[in-house]
């Protein structure tokens, strides 16, 4: 397996995709691999930000192989060089058994772009800078001013001895009323009342939808017609040898260019196919991530219904989008479905 090649056991790999999409930041994971003594790929024992990332973004775990990432520059010497573009690459797909399946690799591609684009809103006197992600409050990436856009950041406010957590609006903190007019300051315990509760209801009231659409889907997929694509996939095999059987005919015929007709039905067929079945593979694509995120969503619901529910920081990451602070009795939460609900607080 490719992980013993490496030095580091499936579970720790699945355990960082798994934790990654938690919510957990690089560094916080590369702390607690250290403190649970596992070994890096290199048979370390201290892990960084940069190691937790290429773990996250090596296609190897999924399967897959990026042929000659690295080359000899020369005979003499042996000194290895990353292949920059010098030399071509070659990716083969399912080349080994994979780790992490593809649904959950695609996943963590998509989160590691969401965060590496996460917009400055830092000018001054910030102590967090926004552009960059942080793992230790959802709300620093969830919390938005419905008055100027601003994220909101946790503040500890502290009157006559006695401490106050609450959020507030960065524009209106760094500036006062300078671009932000009207922003309330929000009481940490309520907003996280109000979020809970709103999470508890869609649980309660959207949960049947869900499964619902859970049954859908593997319905779908189980009426698939795999003979047709099997079959799509013979023809291109077919067309590929014909075309490599008249290449490498040595005749007069061949020279006069009396087969050119027969290379053009050819590849026009061949390329019609590649079409039909990259369209069909990108379908399946989206039926995958949608039964994955369903399944995630799930999970979640089923453990909400029927058990007391706290506010849960993992819990808001994977269900809700943004929450927009509309006054200081009202917020609005819109959750990964798409769906938008109001809540007092």
């Amino acid at each position: 397996m490719i992980a013993k090649d490496l030095n580091v056991s499936e579970m720790a790999i699945t355990r960082i995709y798994t934790e990654y999409l938690a919510g957990k930041s690089l560094n916080d994971i590369a702390k607690s691999l250290i403190t649970d003594g596992i070994y890096t790929p290199t048979g370390k024992t201290q892990w960084t930000s940069k190691v937790v990332l290429s773990i996250l973004s090596n296609e190897k775990y999924k399967g897959d192989a990026l042929l000659q990432k690295t080359y000899i520059v020369d005979c003499i010497s042996k000194k290895m060089k990353k292949n920059n573009g010098e030399l071509p690459m070659y990716y083969v797909e399912n080349n080994h058994p994979a780790i992490i399946d593809r649904n959950m690799f695609d996943r963590v591609q998509e989160e590691i772009s969401r965060r590496n684009s996460k917009r400055k809103v830092k000018e001054k006197g910030t102590k967090t800078e926004l552009g960059k992600y942080s793992s230790k409050y959802a709300l620093s990436e969830l919390l938005f001013c419905g008055n100027c856009g601003t994220p909101y950041r946790r503040v500890t406010w502290t009157n006559r001895g006695k401490k106050k957590v609450v959020w507030r609006c960065i524009s209106r903190l760094d500036y006062g009323t300078k671009y932000c007019k009207e922003s309330p300051s929000l009481e940490e315990t309520a907003l996280q009342n109000a979020i809970t509760e709103a999470i508890t209801n869609k649980a309660k009231s959207e949960g049947a939808d869900v499964f619902r659409i859970q049954s859908h889907l593997k319905m779908y997929q189980a009426n698939q017609d795999t003979s047709s694509l099997i079959a799509k996939k013979n023809r291109l095999a077919e067309i590929n040898k014909s075309i490599e059987e008249l290449t490498n005919m040595d005749n007069e015929a061949a020279q006069n260019g009396e087969f050119d007709n027969q290379f053009e039905q050819l590849y026009t067929e061949m390329y019609n196919l590649k079409d039909e079945l990259d369209k069909i593979e990108k379908q399946q694509a989206k039926i995958n991530k949608a039964s994955d995120t369903l399944n995630e969503v799930s999970r979640i619901i089923e453990g909400l219904k029927n058990h007391p529910v706290k506010y849960n920081d993992q819990a808001v990451r994977q269900l809700i989008n943004c929450i927009k602070v509309i006054s200081e009795s009202e917020i609005e939460i819109q959750f990964k479905d798409g769906t938008t609900i109001q809540e007092v607080l």
